[in-house]
C-alpha cells in the first residue's frame, strides 16, 4: 500500500497543480489567475457608520489574499473589482408592549462590478450582495464588531460568486 502511495502522489499532485487552486467551499481560482486588482469601495449609503467603507475594504482584500491566494495590485489585475456600499439599514424587529423593540436588524448592501481580463470567457457582472446581524436593544460600542461581521460574510458571498464551479 505504502509503495502504491508513493507511485501515485506525484501523478496526483500534478493533476490538481495543473487545473487551480481549489477548496472544499466549492470555489476554485482558475490557474492563469495571480493578480486582483480591488478598486477602493466607497460608502454611498446614506446615515452609515463612518468606518464601514475601511473594514468592508479590508475584509474584502483579506478574503481574496487568503483564500484566493491572489496578489491584491492598485491596478490591471487578472481580475477586477469596483462597486460601493448602496445601503446601511437598521430596522426593529421584535415589537414589545408599548411600540418599542428590543431587537434590531443591521442590513448592509453592496454593489460589485467584477471583470475578467484574462481567461478566454471574459466573464462580467454587476450584482448586490446583502448581509445582515440581528442584536439585541443598543448597537452603541458593538457596531464595529457588527460591520466586520458583516463584512467578512459579503466578502465571502463576492468570492464564492467570483469563483465558484457548481
Amino acid at each position: 500500500m505504502k509503495k502504491i502511495f508513493i507511485l501515485f502522489f506525484p501523478i496526483l499532485l500534478s493533476a490538481l497543480n495543473s487545473c487551480g487552486v481549489y477548496s472544499f467551499s466549492g470555489a476554485s481560482v482558475p490557474a492563469e489567475v495571480k493578480t486582483i486588482s480591488i478598486e477602493y469601495i466607497q460608502n454611498k449609503a446614506p446615515n452609515a457608520w463612518s468606518s464601514i467603507d475601511n473594514i468592508f475594504n479590508q475584509e474584502l482584500r483579506n478574503k481574496m489574499t487568503r483564500d484566493g491566494g491572489l496578489k491584491v495590485i492598485d491596478g490591471g489585475g487578472d481580475y477586477q473589482l469596483k462597486g460601493y456600499i448602496l445601503d446601511y439599514r437598521i430596522t426593529p424587529q421584535v415589537p414589545t408592549t408599548g411600540g418599542f423593540s428590543n431587537k434590531y436588524r443591521l442590513d448592509i448592501t453592496v454593489q460589485i462590478e467584477f471583470q475578467d481580463v484574462v481567461s478566454d470567457k471574459k466573464v462580467q457582472w454587476t450584482q448586490s450582495f446583502t448581509n445582515f446581524e440581528v442584536y439585541d436593544n443598543d448597537i452603541t460600542g458593538k457596531e464595529d464588531l457588527f460591520i466586520r461581521s458583516i463584512s467578512v460574510n459579503l466578502a465571502n458571498s463576492v468570492f464564492n460568486k467570483m469563483f465558484s464551479t457548481w
